[in-house]
């Protein structure tokens, strides 16, 4: 990803839809104390479906992402949607914690995401997919540092989470193959 900040627009009930349909989340209860849905509800992270399966004309991302001046046209295309509930924008930054003078006004830091994002195509949650509605109880533990957004709160617990995930994968446990593991900030419109 070349840019190291940018929005991004999701729908993670296209994700549960497609979970349900393909029977990947068929018999496992979230490792946070809600229903499968409430989870999907209130993820906030990056992973489902990234932006709506149609020429959008409004903006041009760049491997995935807006450019953050285009929020007022994101936002009115993602509103004129016949579905636009389903949609969430956030914005994504690889920039770790962003101080209140760095923030960009009218966002408001939501936590952090763990995976990799390299476009709309190719990103991977592993908080959503092996934390949340993971099998390895190593990486189910880490869901009581969840915040209301089922993201981390803190840099220190996303650290942890990628050494533990690291050292899963080197035991060669059954973990989804990736090159490079990073910790992304979300942001939410105010």
């Amino acid at each position: 990803m070349s840019r190291q900040s940018g929005i991004l627009a999701v729908n993670r009930f296209e994700f549960l839809r497609v979970a349900r349909k393909t029977g990947a989340l068929a018999g496992l209860k979230p490792a946070v104390d809600t229903s499968t849905e409430e989870a999907i509800r209130r993820y906030r992270g990056f992973d489902g479906l990234a932006w709506p399966d149609q020429e959008d004309g409004a903006s041009r991302l760049e491997e995935g992402l807006a450019a953050i001046k285009d929020w007022p046209i994101v936002n009115q295309y993602i509103q004129n949607l016949p579905n636009a509930s389903e949609w969430d924008v956030i914005l994504l930054s690889r920039l770790g914690p962003m101080r209140e003078s760095v923030r960009p006004a009218g966002w408001s830091h939501a936590g952090f995401d763990v995976g990799y994002f390299q476009s709309q195509w190719s990103h991977f949650s592993v908080i959503l997919n092996e934390v949340v509605f993971g099998v390895h109880p190593e990486l189910r533990l880490f869901a009581s540092r969840l915040n209301e957004h089922l993201l981390l709160s803190s840099l220190e617990s996303a650290s942890e989470l990628i050494a533990e995930r690291k050292r899963l994968a080197a035991a060669r446990k059954d973990l989804e193959a990736v090159m490079t593991l990073e910790t992304f900030a979300v942001l939410l419109p105010e």
